[in-house]
């Protein structure tokens, strides 16, 4: 077994996956991926869903709305019901995106659990 093999398998067994409280959505130019959030969440329920992005380099060139109105926008056509997603849409960065939809989800009463 590869050293990356046996680190892998030593992390995998101990973050083994949990089913989530919520999906954190960060914005993006790309599509696909309000896509396969809806895909997750209508395979794996969750209790909601926090989309967040504002207008970022690309996407204030390409579109008029933000980007979590965007794509909550293709969720909801994919079927996921509109009350579950929550928008935050200030974030320009990923830096701006976590610390947002921390604030976000403080605010709606979740507690942020740390990385195992």
């Amino acid at each position: 077994m590869l050293p990356e093999e046996k680190i892998y398998n030593y992390l995998n067994k101990r973050c083994a996956p949990q089913h989530p409280d919520f999906i954190l959505v960060l914005g993006s130019s790309d599509l696909r991926v309000p896509k396969f959030a809806a895909e997750y969440f209508l395979e794996n329920p969750v209790s909601n869903i926090v989309v967040s992005g504002g207008l970022g380099k690309i996407t204030n060139e390409i579109w008029t709305q933000t980007e979590a109105h965007t794509f909550s926008k293709v969720m909801i056509d994919l079927g996921v019901p509109a009350e579950k997603i929550y928008l935050e849409e200030n974030a320009s960065n990923t830096g701006e995106n976590i610390l947002f939809s921390k604030k976000s989800l403080n605010n709606m009463a979740y507690h942020i659990v740390k990385a195992c």
